[in-house]
């Protein structure tokens, strides 16, 4: 710990050795009140200009990355209303697929297995030339 303490009342640089302290709460209160000698206020003045600048940075970034966030957000809703619209508009064609299967389940019985929406097409306008 360094030596050099700045008095309050004269504001000269004063060595903690001078002090007849009683305990150790006193001569940690009495280093805690150091002053720098110019080469460490220089290196200090430095450094925190540095870390000011890679906070201005991460804040530029972080505004950026914001940016980003709600464009993303945006184009998630945007995504969510197309989604909702386009259920809206397959709800009459499932109604539709299943009295289809009921009405001809062997066009269905590799529906898992794989669907092919041209075979699906051909095969509802033969059935719907059949009825």
């Amino acid at each position: 710990m360094p030596d050099a303490v700045l008095c309050h009342t004269c504001r000269k640089t004063l060595s903690v050795r001078d002090f007849p302290v009683l305990n150790d709460f006193n001569r940690q209160y009495l280093r805690s009140l150091y002053v720098p000698n110019n080469v460490e206020a220089a290196r200090i003045i430095r450094e925190t200009t540095e870390v000011d600048l890679d906070i201005s940075e991460l804040d530029k970034e972080i505004q950026g990355l914001q940016s980003i966030l709600k464009e993303l957000e945006t184009q998630r809703k945007a995504l969510e209303h197309f989604r909702d619209k386009a259920r809206s508009l397959l709800a009459p064609l499932q109604l539709r697929l299943c009295w289809y299967y009921e009405l001809c389940p062997r066009y269905f019985n590799n529906y898992r297995e794989g669907f092919d929406a041209r075979s699906f097409s051909s095969m509802l306008c033969l059935e719907g030339d059949r009825l």
